[in-house]
């Protein structure tokens, strides 16, 4: 009997600790990557009638808040001319909207090895082969030492949520690579941006930033704890599920 019962704890143990970590799911983040893991590549997506091609499951396609987000850049004179990057690149929507609309140059990090093949193939497609940059890795690290003071606009979707780096272990492997464009482990990117992404600023350089309405309570907090200014520019409810994402500037206290 004994032994029957350390084996229901244990059992109720497991459960429990399972539980609160799928608890920390973001429910529409989970649905979102089950509908892409599951779609068959290559397709199409079009972003202000610019065609983008995913060749991978594990590659997050650009949608309705990245036509947000390139509208806004274009429609408020942020892109022409400018030296643009966007970390956290996936396909690489953002930069090649961005040239198109007259970015000098166009600069894109990413994680995932299979956003930046597929960041490749749309370069291609759009037929951009010059003044542009592609870097495999974490946060804004790929782009120290060479962009040191040079960008003009720097950007990033950051994932819609934050999970700690056990939660993100306990999902399981074959979705854990597209999960990383919905979960910011340990805030790490945003974090990332805030302490190094001002070191890469031109004079005028400024850096803007997507948030759902579930992080942006932690964005503003380590705003705070980091001595910066967070403010909102756009709030939009694009997937008419209450879910509001919005576009933040975030600059140094004066």
């Amino acid at each position: 009997m004994l032994k029957f019962l350390k084996y229901y704890f244990y059992i109720i143990i497991l459960f429990y600790l399972s539980t609160k970590s799928m608890a920390s799911l973001n429910p529409e983040a989970e649905r979102y990557i089950s509908s892409m893991i599951n779609k068959h590549v290559p397709y199409q997506v079009s972003v202000l009638n610019n065609n983008f091609i995913i060749n991978n499951v594990n590659a997050y396609p650009p949608g309705k808040l990245t036509a947000m987000f390139a509208k806004f850049l274009i429609d408020n004179n942020l892109v022409k001319n400018k030296v643009f990057a966007d970390i956290g690149s996936g396909c690489f929507a953002l930069g090649i909207i961005a040239a198109k609309n007259g970015a000098h140059t166009i600069i894109g990090s990413d994680i995932s090895e299979y956003a930046i093949q597929c960041a490749k193939d749309n370069l291609i497609l759009h037929g951009i082969t010059k003044n542009m940059y592609l870097f495999n890795g974490e946060g804004v690290l790929p782009l120290l030492p060479k962009f040191l003071g040079k960008i003009d606009i720097l950007v990033s979707g950051v994932p819609w949520d934050n999970l700690s780096k056990n939660e993100f272990n306990g999902i399981i492997p074959a979705r854990q690579s597209i999960s990383r464009a919905f979960y910011d482990v340990d805030n790490a990117l945003i974090k990332d941006i805030m302490l190094q992404g001002f070191n890469l600023l031109s004079n005028q350089g400024r850096i803007f930033i997507t948030s759902s309405l579930r992080k942006i309570q932690r964005i503003e907090q380590l705003c705070s704890e980091y001595q910066l200014n967070c403010k909102i520019l756009k709030g939009e409810d694009i997937h008419n599920d209450g879910n509001t994402h919005y576009i933040l500037e975030i600059t140094r206290m004066k």
